[in-house]
């Protein structure tokens, strides 16, 4: 009935003294292998549709025009923020750079927490294991200054 020179199918067709029974035997394990494939690219699609489920947007590909606005926000965004320190520091004579340095983390803290809340802009959630990784950063930084 079928033609196949795997040696464990040449083996039972030569053990089995009944060739129906070995037909039999032969589909049987052709099943099972058709049954297995079909199984693991039901596998397979489940497994891309969870991943694409898995993030917050459907798109994954941001555009180039995205790519390129939002380097061009973030030129901008940094060399406005220059000038404002600048003119706060020296014409305003504000006292402390600290505290000006801490009021723009702060409210870039809110301003990307509120973003967030409203879906306009996704970002992992913070984890313990992260800030433990990244801890070392601001002691490296207190040594320097403290060094210096």
């Amino acid at each position: 009935m079928s033609n196949f020179t795997s040696p464990n199918l040449i083996n039972d067709r030569h053990t089995s003294e009944n060739t129906e029974e070995t037909d039999t035997l032969l589909l049987n394990r052709i099943d099972n292998q058709n049954n297995v494939k079909n199984s693991n690219q039901e596998t397979n699609s489940k497994t891309k549709k969870n991943s694409k489920m898995s993030h917050d947007h459907p798109d994954d590909e941001v555009s180039r025009s995205n790519k390129i606005g939002s380097a061009v926000f973030y030129g901008a965004s940094s060399f406005l923020i220059m000038n404002v320190n600048k003119a706060v520091l020296t014409t305003h004579h504000f006292p402390s750079a600290n505290v000006l340095a801490l009021s723009q983390i702060s409210s870039t803290v809110i301003i990307l927490f509120v973003l967030k809340l409203f879906r306009v802009i996704s970002y992992p959630d913070a984890k313990i294991d992260v800030l433990k990784k990244i801890f070392p950063l601001p002691m490296f930084y207190s040594a320097f200054w403290t060094i210096k």
